[in-house]
């Protein structure tokens, strides 16, 4: 097996980390899983003294190379025509699980959905998210009861982030009224007994995606408390248990995407004036296509609606909990973003959309903690032939089939590109443009994040107004330094994104 990845020094281990068998394991020494560029971040690399290292699976499995390079993984990344193709993982299955869309499409298929998709992007679009951002930050603030209150302990910070990322990509990407202290239910559901909100149905389906990977006859065996034992024996990274969850979510998105779709043709058949959001803009791109090859099936369109939920919240709400981490363990660049925070909004206004690129350090917070807990860790491709992968040491000959893996926790944490890679120094992004190829935790190459701007521009108006009123401090436990409560925030968990674990957070009003 180790030809097949040109011979390069690695590791051996029984399943393949990114295949189904090493998914549903117990995490352990000898099988890292889908956490392992994060659980062996520090020691991956230095071990062999090289950014390309193999992965052997002596018992299931694929050989696989993994890479911190940028140039290799430019390489791998460059073309949907070269060597380097889409690997169909678990993981994936739960992403076309509705049909083809821009992530997962390959070839032709991706051209022409990166096409209609990625003209849903537009500078009114990002105007809308800023404030939809600023309105939704004060509707927290209210929903929340912190009106009043000059110091609030908020005991896990996704909690904030998950509902505030969510809510604007529903307002933004699909003019749905989400507000904050109503998480509505289907009608149709709680009429049936059944009562999953927006947000509950998405979170369902992430955390229990790997079930998609089953065929269906398993996932509707009516045997659910053996199936649960057996999964306690194995380790299941999912909770087989909530099978019942699971299928209520997917009802609670189907509806959703179905209904939101439907409204929005008939808006636009009336001949409404459309609105800003993406799906608006999605629709009308791809009726513009109806008599051409391009245009998207009703299951590629309620996919890419899928995907636009998915990614435009899970991403950005992992990236904005490891930002508020970081902050509040370095209170110097806290007080120094929110000293250019007060220099270009003052304290009287709210930030408008003319002051997003005058908040560059407020930018560099962000991109730094999306350094430190890149969301995206993995990007996945695999060689669709016999290969050669150029790489500093020496050319790797790769054979078909074998798995490459861009690792993008390695690559910020390479310090051939990042020195002192393990501090928060938001100051090298100062002179960094929102395109640089460095800010990898968007991907890298054609097939980079459509949705980044979106991101960015919630991002920073959410930091933004956070910092402006408030300074954010480590919540500790009794006898706990703030070493020892970020070295706990630190411990990750990886599956289709990299999260830091629960952040408790005290914030202390400036004003």
């Amino acid at each position: 097996m180790t030809q097949a990845v040109g011979s390069i020094p690695g590791f051996a281990v029984p399943l393949q980390p990114y295949g189904m068998s090493g998914a549903i394991f117990p995490r352990s020494r000898w099988n890292p899983g889908s956490e392992l560029v994060w659980r062996w971040r520090n020691t991956m690399y230095k071990r062999f003294g090289r950014d390309t290292v193999s992965i052997i699976p002596f018992i299931s499995g694929s050989p696989a190379v993994i890479t911190s390079n940028i140039n290799a993984s430019l390489q791998i990344l460059s073309s949907d025509k070269g060597p380097f193709g889409r690997t169909h993982t678990s993981g994936k299955n739960g992403l076309r699980y509705w049909g083809t869309n821009v992530v997962v499409a390959n070839g032709d298929q991706w051209r022409k959905q990166r096409r209609i998709v990625g003209s849903t992007f537009s500078q009114k679009l990002y105007e809308l998210v800023w404030q939809e951002s600023i309105q939704l930050y004060h509707e927290m603030v209210t929903g929340e009861g912190y009106d009043d209150k000059k110091l609030v302990d908020v005991f896990t910070a996704q909690k904030l982030t998950f509902k505030f990322a969510f809510y604007v990509i529903g307002r933004c990407g699909f003019g749905f009224p989400f507000k904050w202290t109503e998480d509505v239910a289907i009608e149709s559901l709680k009429a049936q007994g059944t009562r999953v909100s927006y947000t509950e149905a998405m979170r369902y389906y992430i955390d229990n995606i790997l079930l998609l990977s089953f065929p269906n006859f398993i996932l509707n065996l009516p045997f659910t408390r053996y199936v649960y034992m057996v999964s306690v024996v194995i380790g299941t990274a999912c909770n087989i248990y909530r099978f019942k969850d699971l299928k209520a979510s997917i009802a609670v998105l189907r509806e959703f995407m179905h209904k939101k779709i439907m409204e929005k043709e008939e808006e636009l058949i009336l001949g409404q004036q459309p609105e800003n959001d993406i799906l608006c803009a999605l629709i009308q791109a791809n009726q513009a296509q109806k008599d051409t090859k391009l245009k998207l099936d009703y299951s590629e369109l309620i996919s890419n609606v899928f995907i636009m939920l998915f990614s435009g919240h899970e991403t950005t709400a992992h990236t904005l909990a490891g930002a508020l981490a970081c902050l509040a363990r370095h209170p110097d660049v806290q007080n120094e973003l929110a000293e250019q925070i007060t220099a270009v909004v003052g304290t009287d206004r709210d930030p408008t959309f003319d002051d997003y690129p005058k908040l560059n350090k407020v930018h560099a917070g962000f991109y730094e903690a999306l350094r430190m807990f890149p969301s995206a860790h993995i990007i996945m491709r695999e060689a669709m032939q016999d290969c050669i992968l150029e790489v500093p040491d020496a050319p790797i000959p790769l054979h078909k089939g074998v798995q490459v893996v861009v690792d993008v926790v390695g690559i910020y944490r390479n310090p051939c590109y990042f020195d002192d890679p393990e501090t928060y120094r938001p100051s090298r992004w100062y002179d960094v443009t929102n395109e640089s190829e460095t800010i990898a935790g968007f991907g890298l190459g054609p097939r980079s994040c459509l949705g980044r701007k979106l991101a960015i521009t919630e991002s920073v108006c959410f930091l933004t107004m956070v910092l402006r009123d408030w300074k954010v401090e480590p919540l500790t436990k009794a006898g706990q330094s703030v070493d020892e409560w970020f070295e706990e925030v630190s411990k990750c968990t990886a599956f289709l994104t990299l999260g830091v674990g629960n952040v408790p957070v005290r914030l202390v009003r400036r004003r």
